[in-house]
């Protein structure tokens, strides 16, 4: 775009320029030939009979210019600067002149010798009239003089149609050529765009260097970018994977050491160890299969029975949570699995931080279902609410307890963005944290009349 309207300008500023030339030239140079000419022809057959007059004038200007006597044609007006003029002639004033010539009727009356009378004809052999004194017209009646005859188009060149086509097929291929200049240039930095876009939804996609130098570097390092980040992520899950691995061996024997120990006080501070333990290394492995998108199996989703059920399982299993309202009647198409560790991750998260009862919703908002669950604790300060949601973070001791590395709500950061969802967290209108989960709703072509919802 910005070579376009570099060109365009330049094609502007040409043409302006060309037409302030061609405009002080004829103010100028062209005025003062044309009426030194006019000036020369008349000195030069002043004396002349009218048959070698014509001669002269022809053979003087290449038999373009030519004399005629007696009365002038009835499509001729004397231009005069009020509408007044001599008896039986045709004026006009200098505003009906056309504006090319206005200066050069001024120049010759002002040039010529006194008395020396002007005339324009109009049409399209239009012709301009300069009178050339006659013995005969010792009366000054402007049926006897002698007319000198000079063409307009000798003085004032119309537009050529040909010359103005040309101008125009160049300026417009000039003009392609700076679109597809604007195109190529602009395409690969497009593509390069969606691809940032990609990878900040979680689905990288690698770009095809293109385009200018520049811009195929720039593909090239963003490719290089991307590799140096999937091998980053490929040793966070080897090293996330391996850990609670490697845990299940000594953790197995601790379980079989405390049943073996006659120490009740001692075998229940183990025991509770020993389920923190436990419980993060069930959070890693939640971690690592929640990032792991490619492994989601992701089949249409009857919203609306699916969280009441899962509601009714933490209802039953005598946690204070509670559904409000009538869940939204819609589907969504995701893994019901990951949607749920996504749910009970939210709904664990507001039991053991924030305080009972947890209420959850289900509404819409746009395309989208939302999936809302509040808890009735102190919350999380706006300011910390970007930070609560990096892994392994952990906020201040208020809401923190052994056994949690910091890895809930990232998993449903990640689970949501997965479903090209978001998580958003919020204040509640008791002050409680408030989750809220936008997911892209969906139409199935062919809906199941029993769908599972787990």
């Amino acid at each position: 775009m910005l070579v376009l309207i570099t060109a365009l300008t330049m094609q502007a500023i040409t043409t302006y320029w060309l037409y302030l030339y061609r405009s002080n030239h004829t103010n100028t140079v062209a005025m003062q030939l044309i009426a030194t000419t006019i000036h020369t022809i008349q000195t030069a057959v002043e004396d002349l009979p009218s048959q070698e007059r014509r001669e002269f004038v022809k053979h003087a200007t290449g038999g373009q210019w030519q004399i005629i006597s007696g009365r002038l044609p009835a499509n001729v007006y004397f231009p005069h600067r009020t509408s007044s003029g001599e008896p039986g002639e045709q004026s006009i004033t200098m505003d009906e002149v056309r504006q090319s010539l206005q200066g050069l009727v001024v120049k010759l009356k002002t040039e010529l010798s006194p008395g020396t009378r002007i005339a324009l004809s109009r049409g399209s052999d239009a012709q301009f009239f300069v009178s050339v004194k006659n013995q005969k017209a010792l009366d000054s009646q402007t049926t006897h003089r002698d007319w000198l005859v000079i063409p307009i188009n000798l003085i004032d060149p119309p537009v050529q149609i040909r010359l103005v086509t040309l101008w125009m097929g160049a300026l417009a291929a000039l003009t392609l050529v700076a679109l597809w200049f604007s195109w190529h240039i602009t395409r690969p930095i497009t593509q390069l765009m969606a691809a940032t876009d990609q990878l900040a939804s979680g689905q990288p996609i690698r770009v095809k260097p293109t385009g200018p130098t520049e811009t195929r570097i720039l593909g090239e390092r963003f490719n290089g970018m991307l590799d140096a980040l999937a091998a980053a992520e490929s040793v966070k899950r080897t090293l996330l994977a391996g850990l609670p691995h490697d845990l299940k061996g000594p953790m197995t024997r601790m379980w079989l050491r405390i049943e073996m120990s006659d120490d009740t006080l001692l075998k229940e501070g183990i025991k509770k160890d020993l389920e923190d333990m436990q419980h993060i290394a069930e959070q890693f492995i939640q971690y690592l299969r929640g990032t792991d998108g490619a492994a989601y199996d992701r089949r249409p989703i009857r919203m609306d029975a699916w969280v009441a059920e899962r509601v009714n399982n933490w209802r039953s299993a005598g946690s204070d949570v509670s559904l409000i309202g009538k869940p939204y009647s819609c589907f969504v198409m995701g893994d019901s699995l990951a949607l749920s560790r996504l749910l009970d991750n939210l709904i664990e998260n507001a039991l053991h931080h924030g305080r009972p009862p947890v209420q959850v919703s289900l509404t819409s908002q746009g395309q989208d279902a939302v999936l809302r669950v509040i808890d009735h604790g102190a919350g999380i300060h706006e300011s910390k609410r970007k930070e609560a949601i990096e892994p392994f973070v952990r906020l201040d001791q208020a809401r923190t307890r052994s056994g949690n590395v910091g890895l809930g709500l990232a998993l449903a950061v990640i689970i949501s963005q997965a479903h090209s969802g978001s998580l958003t967290l919020g204040q509640s209108a008791t002050g409680g944290l408030e989750v809220q989960v936008n997911l892209p709703l969906t139409v199935p072509d062919q809906i199941a009349t029993d769908i599972p919802s787990s």
